[in-house]
């Protein structure tokens, strides 16, 4: 798995992983942290568009403490795309790190909450569309973004043809008292595309050395037949020289009927107390 970067920050060790696909219909790719003494803070991914109907993602998620799952499909008409996958770790002592799942009740628009144990706090998350377990067409993400509280909310969608599933959503947290030892505490942020449009865009972070964006996530606001994830991942701010600043850039897309949507960018970030 392709190390794109590596640094530390106030005493953690830091690395940020990817790897591609390929050009495939339903893009699927599992990935590890090389490193044993690394952990999964977050990830995403990006499905490359082709100018298509479009190929949208159905699930990233921290499949375990040290990989990172991510899968997307073509919806009805065939568009082969290739898929990026990202993912944040950083080594942490045993004990340190916690991945707290929960899974929905079969629905047409599936939505789930998972929250951390008390003495959590939350630092990354993921969703996964259980379509493929259920059968039907498919069911796509159009939420995985942290929610209230220590918890990250996932939600999908069937898409033009029924498909009823369940979705899981995965919260991804560090110790507070762990976080305290390094003198460190976590802060979201959060941005909102200019207006609606038929490919939505945003991206949230700054190019702050005191600060280092570690995860995200990402919401469409549709209305209508519905607008889809098709992007949520790390990405480095430009025109900036410190290896820790990135920020978090979000896409989604109509899909064949349209509907303009507005989508919501997340970032979660450690900052120096």
């Amino acid at each position: 798995m392709p190390l794109i970067d590596q640094y530390t920050f106030n005493g953690l060790a830091i690395q940020i992983h990817t790897q591609a696909t390929g050009v495939l219909a339903h893009p699927h790719l599992a990935m590890s942290v090389p490193d044993p003494a690394f952990r999964i803070l977050g990830g995403g991914a990006e499905v490359e568009q082709t100018g298509g109907a479009g190929n949208l993602l159905t699930e990233m998620l921290p499949f375990s403490a040290t990989e990172w799952e991510c899968r997307a499909k073509d919806h009805e008409v065939s568009d082969p795309a290739n898929m990026n996958v990202f993912c944040v770790a950083a080594a942490l002592p045993r004990g340190e790190h916690r991945t707290q799942s929960s899974t929905s009740a079969s629905a047409n628009h599936p939505q789930a909450t998972a929250t951390l144990p008390p003495g959590f706090v939350l630092v990354g998350g993921g969703a996964k569309a259980n379509w493929q377990q259920t059968g039907g067409p498919g069911s796509l993400l159009y939420a995985s973004r942290p929610g209230s509280g220590q918890s990250w909310f996932a939600a999908a969608k069937d898409h033009r043809l029924p498909s009823p599933t369940t979705i899981t959503a995965y919260a991804i947290g560090l110790s507070e008292q762990f976080l305290a030892s390094l003198g460190l505490r976590v802060v979201r942020l959060r941005s909102l595309s200019d207006g609606p449009a038929r490919r939505p865009w945003a991206t949230c972070g700054v190019g702050d050395p005191l600060m280092t964006v570690i995860s995200g996530g990402a919401e469409t606001q549709w209305g209508g037949s519905g607008s889809l994830l098709t992007a949520s991942f790390p990405s480095p701010v430009s025109g900036t020289s410190s290896p820790q600043n990135y920020q978090w850039k979000v896409r989604g897309a109509d899909h064949l009927d349209p509907d303009p949507a507005t989508i919501v960018a997340w970032a979660l970030a450690l900052i120096r107390a």
